[in-house]
């Protein structure tokens, strides 16, 4: 099971925008906190993008 965490700095930041605040994951405060290493090119980014996809299934409506 995956559950989402408040990002709150990250949201508070694009919130702040004004491009930004009307996003759905701002108004939600839906973030995905990703590690920068599994971010970047290398044998980590497999595993971030899985932890992404399941991520994203299971906040799929």
């Amino acid at each position: 099971m995956v559950t989402a965490v408040p990002a709150s700095p990250s949201s508070q930041l694009c919130a702040a925008g004004t491009s930004l605040k009307s996003l759905p994951a701002v108004v939600n405060d839906r973030f995905f906190i990703l590690d920068y290493n599994e971010g970047i090119s290398g044998p980590r980014n497999i595993g971030g993008l899985e932890k992404f996809a399941k991520y994203l299934r299971a906040v799929r409506p």
